[in-house]
């Protein structure tokens, strides 16, 4: 019986560690990303209204971004941050899928939200950590 619980409480560090892991690198990149839409970075600023989006969307999304990657170093929040990501990358997938990118260019949405799903997944079953 012993064995059983240190192989679980093994497994629970593991897991931890991979969330924190992935919590840590997805806030580099949401944060780096929120950053540069915030600031009016010329390409995102041409990109957005190459789609037809508006300034205020841009500013939307990257404040959102980073939220959402502040949300992901709160263990109570890091649910709700990993689904709003989402809801993002979602988005910037469908926005891909529109202009008839390669999947090279949708992978790091593809990617990004894959990960996301999985800390929300997680987070929401098992609680803050």
């Amino acid at each position: 019986m012993q064995n059983n619980a240190k192989k679980a409480t093994k497994a629970t560090k593991a897991t931890n560690i991979a969330i924190w892991i992935g919590c840590v690198l997805l806030t580099l990149e949401f944060a780096f990303a929120g950053i540069t839409k915030l600031i009016g970075q010329e390409e995102g600023v041409q990109g957005f209204r190459n789609l037809g989006y508006s300034d205020n969307f841009r500013l939307f999304i990257g404040a959102a971004e980073l939220a959402g990657a502040i949300g992901l170093l709160v263990p109570r929040l890091r649910g709700w941050a990993a689904a709003g990501l989402g809801i993002i990358m979602i988005g910037a997938l469908v926005t891909h899928l529109r202009l008839h990118d390669t999947i090279a260019h949708m992978a790091p949405a593809g990617v990004s939200l894959v990960l996301l799903v999985l800390i929300a997944q997680t987070s929401f079953r098992r609680g803050p950590t």
